[in-house]
């Protein structure tokens, strides 16, 4: 039995507030002020927060019964999980500078906002949801040479529910046929609401409570001496997602906790041609409820699920001598339903040039531009009246793939020296997945972010295969050796005074350089029309059949210290506007890298529990230099394909340099 209290009461520290520096904003706190400047200072953080509260509790077990040649097994978890925080995280607003002068602390200066992010503060977020999982296993022991391991798991997937029934869904079908919601009549089309027809419950989300999963594994001894294992399993496993920030975007959608995204403003007074003016103060009522024109929704969809793994292995195990053990193993996985996001409402492009009053433009100029991205919205060319911003919602499309083989060996001398080896030949490919655009892991929703050839848009095909390409952490060969020795008891009193116990580590590992994205630096919007505020930009063509330098390694600047060539900027083109570039994700791949790191250290004993260690310590003990990655960006000329860093930032233990390190212990 378990329980977890988690409260939060203090805000992060006090700055002036929006009111105090003469935004002309609402703002519920003189004292806090959040603001980030491109290559320039910044203010604050979205984590500002009061009265926060996490409490988790749950009950688990497992029981086995050995009978007769079978072991089994059965047990369980059930966990409930509640969130409530009283502050939104852009109820104070989030101010960003940096695109329009192009110069972040020129346009802090200029009081130019390229992007001002705010959201009610009022509504409390209140979210709960149950987790349960429960399995049956047996392993039975069919004869001495073979094993059979067989169960089942039942893992529903129970979504998030909100007891404040501040929740929404959308669906684009519904918007084109004009369904309009029962409990907000006044919402725009499309969207539906905890109490409308077919809504799932207050989460928005429907339960599958068929999540039935098997899996087995088969063990053989072919000679039944213990020496020789050949092992075979598969099985389908799911990812529960606990993480309760991936969900609580759902509850930030009008007309609970309206956020409303305006660019291209003057800090003097950011809301001065939103629509109906400053929408802030606002708490909610059902007879105040608010759908501000141009508004960011996240809302939910009813179809999503727990991601699945399906998992399959082959491994030949053998001991070869008393001492001397190996292994070969063959991994393999496959991820459906895993996370990502598509935006319902994209700009689209509009080609050519338009004359003022056309597609919002106040004078005319090309027909698409970044200030008119509402305007060229899809839904919003279809019924100018919707008047709808950002519509991101998840999707379970997303898919990986692994395969691996894994060789590995161990050798031992006695108790005097071993040796543990290992090699991986692997690779990881698939379509994208919410936040690997950028390499990073899964962190939850934000508007716009969305991969390229997705529906709605009109700049390319809807397949989301063509965006599929190589993991963002992919690396296809890792080796890894360690080797320990000590130093045997001499026989002779001073050589076992001054030899004996002498234990050296010897750690060598190398790598494949890892997987890049090549980007043109120009975020989708104006070139494509998108609207997206993704972190990754817009790909460029790949023009010619090798990407990498034929002069590879050679210096590329005789002005900088230290430059070496690894793609050819040739290589890549930007596209033309409108279009997605070719290349695809994560093709290019950076320099390897390996190091070797030795420690020697011993023990003294000066009397009994008292002892002292002294222990030296060399990191990267051939001082070699191991190239970082290249730039990426075809936009920057004088860094695109060049490697102008080592692979290792400074630290206490790793460095472009050697770094010795000695200590000395004192245990008592």
């Amino acid at each position: 039995v378990s329980a977890t209290r988690i409260a939060g009461t203090s805000p992060n520290p006090l700055t002036p507030g929006d009111n105090a520096v003469g935004i002309n904003m609402y703002s519920n706190s003189p004292t806090f002020l959040y603001l980030s400047t491109v290559g320039g200072f910044s203010l604050g953080s979205t984590g500002f927060g009061q009265r926060c509260y996490y409490t988790t509790f749950g009950l688990n077990d497992d029981f086995s019964l050995v009978h007769g040649s079978h072991q089994f097994k059965f047990g369980g978890a059930v966990r409930r999980e509640i969130i409530w925080f009283r502050n939104n995280p852009f109820g104070e607003g989030q101010i960003a500078f940096g695109n329009a002068t192009g110069l972040g602390l020129g346009d802090f200066l200029l009081g130019q906002v390229s992007s001002l992010r705010q959201s009610s503060d009022v509504e409390p977020t209140n979210m709960r949801q149950n987790f349960f999982s429960f399995y049956a296993q047996d392993t039975w022991k069919i004869t001495p040479k073979l094993t059979l391991n067989y169960g089942v798991s039942w893992e529903p997937w129970i979504p998030a529910y909100y007891p404040h029934r501040d929740t929404a869904d959308f669906s684009v079908a519904a918007f084109y046929a004009g369904q309009k919601s029962t409990v907000f009549p006044t919402a725009p089309a499309g969207f539906s609401f905890p109490g409308d027809p077919n809504f799932p419950g207050t989460s928005g989300i429907n339960a599958h409570w068929s999540n039935f999963d098997p899996r087995i594994g088969i063990a053989w001894d072919p000679k039944g001496d213990g020496k020789t294992a050949i092992r075979l399993g598969g099985g389908i496993l799911r990812d529960y997602l606990t993480n309760g920030r991936l969900m609580v975007n759902a509850e930030s959608v009008a007309p609970f906790l309206p956020l409303v995204i305006v660019t291209g403003v003057s800090l003097d007074h950011p809301f001065a041609n939103q629509p109906g003016g400053d929408p802030f103060p606002y708490s909610y009522s059902k007879t105040n409820a608010l759908f501000p024109p141009y508004g960011t929704n996240l809302p939910s969809v009813p179809d999503l699920n727990s991601m699945v793994q399906y998992s399959w292995n082959l491994a030949v195990q053998r001991q070869i001598t008393p001492h001397w053990f190996a292994s070969a193993t063959y991994l393999g996985t496959h991820l459906i339903h895993v996370w990502d996001a598509i935006e319902d409402n994209p700009g689209l492009y509009i080609p050519g040039n338009c004359v003022a009053g056309q597609y919002g433009l106040t004078a005319p100029g090309p027909c698409t531009q970044t200030s008119n991205l509402n305007n060229r919205r899809a839904l919003n060319l279809a019924n100018p009246s919707a008047q709808l911003g950002y519509i991101t919602q998840y999707d379970t499309g997303g898919t990986q793939g692994y395969n691996g083989l894994l060789l590995s060996t161990n050798w031992r001398l006695r108790s005097d020296v071993s040796l543990n080896a290992n090699y991986t030949w692997s690779h990881c490919i698939g379509a994208p997945v919410l936040g690997t655009l950028a390499g990073t892991s899964f962190n939850g929703l934000n508007p716009g972010a969305v991969y390229q050839n997705e529906p709605y848009q009109n700049v390319g095909p809807v397949n989301r295969n063509i965006d599929a390409g190589n993991c963002g952490q992919d690396r296809r060969q890792v080796a890894n050796v360690t080797l320990v020795a000590q130093t045997p008891k001499f026989s002779n009193r001073f050589a076992r005074m001054v030899g004996t116990g002498w234990t050296s580590s010897t750690t060598i590992v190398a790598r494949s350089g890892a997987p890049l994205n090549v980007t043109t630096g120009v975020t989708p919007d104006p070139v494509t029309g998108y609207g997206s505020n993704a972190s990754a930009a817009q790909l460029p063509n790949q023009v010619l059949p090798n990407v990498y330098s034929t002069t590879q390694g050679a210096s590329c600047s005789p002005s900088v210290a230290f430059c070496e060539k690894w793609l050819n900027p040739a290589a890549y083109a930007a596209p033309a506007l409108g279009t997605f570039g070719n290349a695809g994700q994560y093709e290019v791949h950076g320099p390897g890298f390996w190091e070797w790191d030795q420690a020697i250290f011993r023990e003294f004993t000066i009397r009994e529990q008292q002892r002292i260690q002294v222990r030296f310590e060399a990191f990267n003990v051939t001082n070699s230099l191991r190239l970082g990655n290249p730039g990426t960006g075809t936009g920057a000329s004088s860094t695109f394909g060049f490697v102008t860093a080592d692979a290792t930032p400074p630290s206490a233990t790793s460095a472009p340099s050697r770094v010795l390190q000695f200590a000395l212990k004192y245990v008592f």
